[in-house]
């Protein structure tokens, strides 16, 4: 094989594999952007910016109790507004917080006071999953009994603690003598629901489940449901209104109201009417809306996701487009070289540019004649030249002239370029001659 089929050959196979890896790019950027189209289609749940409101349709959601509330009582609503807003003109209405993303701001505590005392009435629900909550206007709070999660160091050590206990030890702390691997273990991040009788004043009977993380110390407060000795739900009066306080707000989630064979769904219901007559009930939003992470929450959002796909979409199509090249695959270009003809070529533009011909020719000229040696042959330059003379066929008087009008020209004070140039290639002759053999 010769070296050109050879060389034909790499270039060949290498064209081929530039032309593959550019495919594969496109079809990933193909893919990356069907994926992103399918997002108009079905959107995953994303626990982010996700939380328990009256729209949510999950288990944990509200949806289901506001649209039993709403189909009984007309006048029934959400509400998007400041809470301190909203109350500057609410009447005879009871307001839900059932289970907010975040609990009121002392500001909203002020004013959430100020109306249940000129007679508002209040079902407040404190969150599952954390049950601290502390009411300032009123001496009551909800006090969560969830375990505190320990660190991984202490884990390890309370796990040796116990490996490191005797028989008769674990059992006079009443730990279990099983061993621990028969134990199942609790899943991670669970905390005990309370136990005991359960009792409640609003039910004839005790049919209905509860979970709670958390427990009601209200000094005065008139219980309404209590698991063993803690309290999971009691009426407060204060001014004129009322505040129902609930330990969990699991019982106004999707799951409890659709659990078969209880009565959570009444149990929902009598905690609403428990505050008064209900004429208008307003569930809270804006501490949900709030609450939420505010990119993620507000980019997620139903109303705004379908924009948000759609600058996805153009951004995906943007990266495509400076990732691609279109067109035929180029052939791979030489490494570029550079060498003392650059520098040759460069100081030359700068000549042309400047019109400095006249400092060309004298640089060449000098560097001609330490080139021929003629600095050192003075008296003798006829000796030097003429074996230039004879290679080219002229005399050395004729060689003579023409060094001599070169001079001439370089001393000049204005040479144009094309003179200069003239100049240069008579020169460069002598020179050529000189070095031929």
């Amino acid at each position: 094989m010769t070296e050109s089929t050879r060389e034909s050959t790499e270039q060949s196979a290498a064209q081929a594999l530039v032309w593959l890896k550019d495919r594969l790019v496109s079809w990933t950027w193909l893919l990356a952007l069907a994926a992103v189209l399918s997002l108009q289609v079905w959107f995953p749940a994303i626990d982010a910016g996700q939380v328990n409101d009256t729209y949510n349709v999950d288990i944990g959601g509200r949806n289901a109790f506001y649209q039993y509330v709403k189909g009984h009582i007309p006048d029934s609503r959400r509400n998007h507004e400041s809470l301190p807003i909203l109350l500057d003109h609410l009447y005879d209405a009871t307001l839900c917080l059932l289970g907010p993303a975040r609990y009121p701001s002392s500001r909203e505590w002020s004013a959430l006071g100020q109306w249940v005392q000129n007679g508002g009435k209040l079902l407040l629900a404190a969150r599952w999953d954390d049950a601290e909550l502390e009411i300032p206007f009123v001496q009551a709070r909800v006090r969560s009994t969830k375990p505190k999660d320990l660190s991984p160091l202490e884990e390890i050590i309370k796990r040796s603690e116990k490996q490191a206990q005797t028989p008769q030890d674990a059992e006079a702390s009443g730990d279990s003598s099983e061993p621990a691997s028969s134990q199942s273990p609790a899943p991670a991040g669970s905390a005990p629901s309370p136990s005991g009788t359960k009792w409640t004043k609003l039910l004839s009977g005790t049919n209905f489940s509860w979970k709670s993380t958390g427990t009601i110390d209200a000094p005065g407060a008139e219980a309404l449901v209590k698991v063993g000795d803690s309290v999971q739900a009691a009426r407060i009066a204060l001014g004129r209104g009322t505040i129902v306080l609930v330990a969990s707000d699991q019982m106004f989630s999707n799951s409890a109201l659709f659990e078969s064979g209880t009565q959570n769904g009444l149990l929902a219901v009598r905690m609403l009417q428990a505050a008064g007559p209900v004429d208008a009930v307003v569930f809270d939003e804006s501490l949900n809306q709030t609450g939420r992470p505010v990119v993620v929450g507000v980019l997620l959002d139903p109303i705004l996701r379908s924009t948000t796909v759609q600058i996805v979409v153009v951004l995906v199509i943007f990266l495509w487009r400076g990732n691609r090249r279109f067109g035929g695959t180029l052939p791979r270009e030489a490494p570029p070289r550079h060498d003392v003809a650059d520098h040759t070529n460069s100081l030359g533009n700068l000549y042309y540019k400047a019109h400095h011909g006249m400092g060309v020719l004298r640089e060449y000229l000098e560097q001609l004649r330490t080139d021929l040696r003629l600095r050192f042959s003075t008296g003798h330059e006829e000796r030097v030249l003429a074996p230039i003379a004879a290679k080219l066929g002229i005399s050395v008087e004729e060689v003579q002239r023409q060094l001599a009008q070169a001079d001439a020209a370089a001393r000049k004070p204005r040479l144009t370029r094309r003179e200069a140039a003239a100049q240069i290639r008579r020169l460069a002759l002598f020179r050529q001659a000189a070095r031929r053999n």
